[in-house]
């Protein structure tokens, strides 16, 4: 019994945990590997606004490591 109540306030917490990520700007595959600096391939980036080009909204990063800016994926259309 005790081990339910544990898991279940580890999933919320984990939940709360996801949700700070989303609302400071931050992705689970920034930080993982998953997104690297396209300059020197540094994974140490975070996220740094968005832009606008040839209608898609793309996401942009800016490397710890070197400074560098650069586009991510397509966030949505506007057609």
């Amino acid at each position: 019994m005790d081990s339910d109540l544990t898991q279940s306030v580890t999933q919320k917490h984990r939940h709360t945990q996801a949700e700070g990520r989303e609302k400071r700007g931050l992705d689970e595959n920034v930080g993982n590997g998953l997104i690297k600096c396209k300059r020197c391939g540094s994974v140490d980036v975070w996220k740094c606004g968005k832009t606008i080009l040839s209608g898609r909204i793309l996401q942009r990063y800016k490397c710890k490591n070197c400074g560098f800016l650069f586009n991510g994926e397509v966030i949505k259309y506007v057609w």
